[in-house]
């Protein structure tokens, strides 16, 4: 039964108790729509990794809708696509100053 259940559960599951992989599930799935919508703290930039197995593209783009005056920058790579291209971040974040 366990590896019938990890055919199907996320890499970042694969290593939880049954238990705790139930919370991560409630966790992932919960719907933080009306947060982003509401935001009222300034937020202009959203980074997202194009080829995100974990979090997809589509998600970071509906979360970039919701949050006013956010810029949306989608990159080459996975959930870490951040730690290749830290630096074009960096400039990115540097030239808004």
């Amino acid at each position: 039964m366990k590896s019938l259940r990890n055919i199907f559960v996320s890499t970042d599951g694969k290593n939880l108790s049954e238990n705790m992989y139930g919370t991560f599930k409630t966790v992932v799935n919960e719907d933080f729509s009306y947060i982003f919508k509401n935001r009222e703290n300034k937020t202009t930039d959203i980074f997202w990794g194009v080829d995100d197995q974990a979090t997809s593209l589509s998600s970071g783009q509906t979360i970039s809708g919701l949050i006013k005056n956010a810029n949306f920058y989608q990159f080459d790579g996975d959930h870490y696509f951040f730690l290749k291209i830290s630096h074009k971040i960096e400039n990115i974040l540097t030239e808004k100053k």
